[in-house]
C-alpha cells in the first residue's frame, strides 16, 4: 500500500515556532485543521442566512461536509431551491459548527502539547 504525503505549514501558536513538516494524510493535525476550515465556513453559512432572513426573495445557503477519503473534511456551500428563512435551523447550525470548531481546536491542542514533550524527551 503506497501512502500519500504532503507538505504542510503550520504555525505552533505557544511556541510561535513556524515550520514546514511532511505528513502523512491522515495525521490528526491536518484532519483538524480541515476540521476547523469547514467549521468556519458552517458558522460563516449560518450567518448569512441570519443576516439576510428578512431580505425579500433571500435563497438560503446551505453548508454540507462531506469526509475526503485520504481524511478531513470538505465543505461544499449551495443554495436552497426555494426563497425563505429557516431562523431555528440557521442558529441550530451555528450552535453544531461552534461545538465541531472547539472539538477542532481542542485536537490541535492537544498534538501540540504531545508534540512538545515528544520533543522534550528526545532533546
Amino acid at each position: 500500500m503506497v501512502e500519500r504525503y504532503s507538505v504542510w505549514c503550520f504555525l505552533v501558536v505557544k511556541r510561535t515556532l513556524i515550520g514546514c513538516i511532511r505528513m502523512n494524510a491522515m495525521n490528526p493535525i491536518t484532519t483538524a485543521v480541515s476540521g476547523l476550515q469547514s467549521a468556519q465556513t458552517r458558522l460563516t453559512v449560518a450567518a448569512n442566512n441570519i443576516a439576510n432572513a428578512h431580505t425579500e426573495n433571500h435563497r438560503r445557503d446551505q453548508a454540507r461536509a462531506m469526509a475526503e477519503p485520504s481524511g478531513g473534511v470538505r465543505t461544499q456551500v449551495d443554495k436552497v431551491p426555494e426563497p425563505g428563512a429557516d431562523l431555528v435551523a440557521d442558529q441550530v447550525e451555528q450552535k453544531a459548527a461552534a461545538y465541531a470548531f472547539e472539538a477542532n481546536l481542542r485536537t490541535l491542542k492537544t498534538m501540540d502539547k504531545a508534540m512538545g514533550r515528544l520533543l522534550s524527551v528526545r532533546a
